[in-house]
């Protein structure tokens, strides 16, 4: 629950974005959040590590 409240705007920024962006968002997070990130995002936005995984390789 602290994730996702820590992270509210940019949940709601991700809902507005179609599949790709989606993905590429995502991935950006991760990258930001550094060690742990990509689980970090998988949990809070419900995405699963690969799709985020495939993001990351997108960008």
């Amino acid at each position: 629950m602290e994730d996702i409240e820590k992270h509210k705007n940019w949940l709601k920024v991700l809902s507005l974005a179609d599949e790709s962006l989606r993905r590429k968002l995502a991935a950006a997070k991760a990258l930001d959040l550094g060690w742990g990130g990509i689980s970090t995002v998988a949990r809070i936005s419900g995405m699963s590590i690969t799709t985020i995984r495939k993001g990351i390789q997108e960008l």
